[in-house]
């Protein structure tokens, strides 16, 4: 895998896997206004904010991830987790959501099968 890569060139050909010494999935959101953001809060205002200042088709910064290639080649994700765990939830939240606006549009569908295994 390349030092630097894209989402898709990130999750295309490569299988990973939360290891079990990993803490848990804790990022939240803040439902309530007069309370600070949390960080699923923040992750998405971050991206309406750089869509709304770059447009949709500019490069974003995901941050640092840290993988360990396993003996079958796959990769276990050492660290960034928590981040890699929000993106494939949103990413398949979007998915769904384009999905159900265009039932008939098959390529969303195969799009989650690719990277996104159930």
């Amino acid at each position: 895998m390349k030092a630097s890569t894209n989402i898709n060139g990130m999750f295309a050909k490569n299988y990973f896997s939360v290891p079990s010494y990993q803490r848990a999935y804790s990022w939240d959101t803040e439902l309530e206004p007069s309370k600070p953001p949390k960080q699923v809060n923040m992750f998405l205002s971050d991206l309406e904010e750089h869509c709304n200042i770059k447009g949709g088709n500019s490069k974003y910064y995901l941050g640092h991830f840290l993988f360990e290639k396993r003996i079958d080649g796959k990769y276990d994700i050492v660290d960034g987790q928590q981040r890699a765990t929000t993106i494939v939830i949103f990413v398949s939240a979007l998915l769904c959501c384009l999905k159900n606006i265009n039932p008939k549009n098959e390529k969303l569908g195969e799009y989650k099968n690719k990277f996104i295994k159930e």
